[in-house]
């Protein structure tokens, strides 16, 4: 799945910038724009859940790249846009009648899908009389419910695009990035929550909540192709203190920094406590990719292992936080070898500079670079890539032997 910011960044790509002109050549100077994007999502694969070419983000990205004068597309048509038609006048939505005071009460409570005209007319007529931030039009993929009774309409849900980036989501997610550009469309918001002023009912947000989220996914499938993996909401704490989604299974984690997504830079808005709630058991696991594998290139088994240069091979490529550090350790490692079974000392023979190196690279702070796996590092990933070459690697695993022949007094030990 691809969104405007994936589609930006692949085609920013020198290669992909390449072909795409070639594209935009290829369609001629009195192109469509649209045409154009059509054909780049076909060459791309930039296509929604459902094969569908994700032509308005191409589109937008392509436009953002000509800004830029990093691709040239034809000139826009230019062609008057019809004049929109009014909308319909919005019709107030009559109150509902004889409601119980206990939601286990409510007779034919049901959260219904929001599509024919006459609910579209009363979803909007409801958020803009009675929800604070009224009907304003959300971005991405979106579902809209209401809640109905036979005592008539009592409340409406939204749900539209997760926020691009959030600190405290995205930590408890654990997304870096690129994680979160590329999985982010598995997350949805919900962005409005009415139970109108004249529903008094106990529990009833909690209950027409869970009706809704248990149809959500569902609902999201046919319409998109995919499932979303959870949802987050956001809570004006000077409001309220989000008691209706936690008891529809919602978490807190979090709080944002009070910066809107359309507020003037450097200007504070409300800070809004963070809410959660996963949709799937393994919705961590599939909105965190596993990561990726570092190719090797495979070695034959003794390259690079002549006696003049193995050191050098083995260990050159240590990142022990100095240069000097790491050719001590290739010097140390060429030393040793010569005679394993001797003591470093022997080996110096006297010369002390020789000592003072050696000394000197293994003490070191407990908090600097020269560790043992980052001394054997680069060791390991030669051995890793000599594996690889082989199709059968048999690792041998020496034990330790204990030799009590000298211990002649000793008893009970089976000699």
């Amino acid at each position: 799945m691809y969104t405007l910011q994936p589609i930006a960044r692949t085609l920013s790509s020198p290669e992909n910038l390449a072909l795409l002109r070639q594209l935009i050549r290829k369609a001629g100077h009195g192109a469509l724009r649209t045409d154009i994007a059509r054909r780049v999502c076909e060459a791309f694969g930039f296509l929604d859940a459902l094969g569908q070419p994700r032509l308005a983000s191409c589109y937008q990205a392509l436009r953002r790249l000509d800004a830029a004068g990093r691709i040239q597309l034809p000139p826009s048509t230019g062609r008057p846009r019809a004049a929109p038609q009014p909308p319909e006048p919005l019709l107030p939505v009559p109150p509902p009648s004889g409601l119980p005071d206990r939601v286990d009460l409510v007779q034919g409570l049901t959260v219904a899908l929001v599509d024919s005209p006459s609910q579209q007319r009363c979803w909007r007529s409801l958020l803009d009389a009675e929800h604070p931030l009224g009907a304003v039009r959300h971005a991405g993929c979106q579902r809209r419910y209401l809640v109905l009774s036979a005592h008539g309409v009592l409340g409406a849900f939204g749900f539209s695009a997760a926020a691009l980036a959030v600190d405290a989501r995205d930590r408890f997610i654990g997304w870096q990035a690129p994680a979160r550009l590329q999985r982010l469309q598995l997350l949805t918001c919900l962005s409005r929550c009415l139970i109108r002023p004249s529903a008094r009912c106990a529990n009833l947000a909690s209950k027409a909540l869970a009706l809704c989220l248990r149809r959500l996914p569902d609902d999201f499938r046919r319409r998109y192709g995919f499932q979303p993996l959870a949802v987050e909401s956001y809570v004006d704490t000077r409001h309220h203190d989000g008691t209706s989604l936690q008891a529809a299974g919602f978490r807190r984690v979090g709080q944002t920094r009070g910066r809107g997504r359309f507020a003037p830079p450097g200007r504070q808005t409300s800070v809004k406590s963070v809410w959660l709630l996963p949709l799937a058991d393994d919705w961590r696991s599939r909105l965190v990719p596993e990561p990726a594998l570092p190719t090797v290139s495979p070695l034959e088994p003794g390259a690079g292992l002549g006696a003049d240069c193995w050191a050098d091979h083995e260990f050159g490529a240590a990142r022990l936080g100095d240069r000097r550090l790491t050719r001590r350790l290739v010097r140390s490692a060429t030393l040793q070898a010569t005679q394993p079974n001797q003591s470093f000392p022997s080996l110096a023979q006297g010369r002390k500079s020789e000592l003072r190196g050696h000394y000197r690279l293994l003490d070191q702070p407990d908090d600097s670079l020269v560790t043992p796996a980052n001394l054997l590092a680069a060791h390991r990933e030669r051995s890793l890539a000599r594996m690889q070459g082989q199709s059968t690697v048999l690792c041998v695993q020496d034990g330790t032997d204990f030799n009590f022949a000298n211990r002649r007094r000793c008893v009970g030990l089976g000699l």
